[in-house]
């Protein structure tokens, strides 16, 4: 058989880019790159005033709801009733509204959960009362 020429030349080859690899004195030394570090937060969430309780929204007015939760996301009216949908963190809050003399009154109020069924109204009207406090919701 007979010897290529390029026989010495590949075990040569791989000697020179090993050799190249190595570090020789005088070339800068790349440091591996470094992990930007996390921004702290300025400061903790704000200091919010403590939501309304379910039950002290019943009776309330139109005013009076607005002045706890903000404005209602979706607005259902009925002849004598009306119904305020309100978007929460993992909830909808459902404020049922009935004529009282010649006032809208909440009368009840209910949670329910993304996939159906009931939810916490505590933990509901919080989160509503929250996003209005934060001003992610209007009043």
């Amino acid at each position: 058989m007979r010897n290529s020429p390029f026989a010495f030349a590949a075990p040569l080859m791989a000697a020179a880019l090993m050799l190249a690899a190595c570090e020789s004195p005088g070339r800068a030394q790349f440091a591996p790159r470094a992990e930007p570090a996390p921004q702290q937060q300025a400061s903790a969430s704000p200091a919010l005033d403590p939501a309304p309780a379910p039950a002290s929204l019943l009776g309330a007015g139109a005013e009076g709801i607005r002045a706890k939760l903000g404005a209602p996301d979706f607005v259902r009216k009925e002849p004598g009733a009306e119904i305020w949908r309100y978007g929460g963190e993992a909830c909808t809050l459902l404020v049922i509204f009935y004529e009282e003399g010649a006032e809208m009154r909440a009368s009840h109020i209910d949670a329910r959960a993304p996939g159906g069924g009931a939810a916490d109204k505590g933990a509901c009207v919080t989160s509503v009362n929250k996003a209005l406090q934060l001003g992610a919701r209007p009043a």
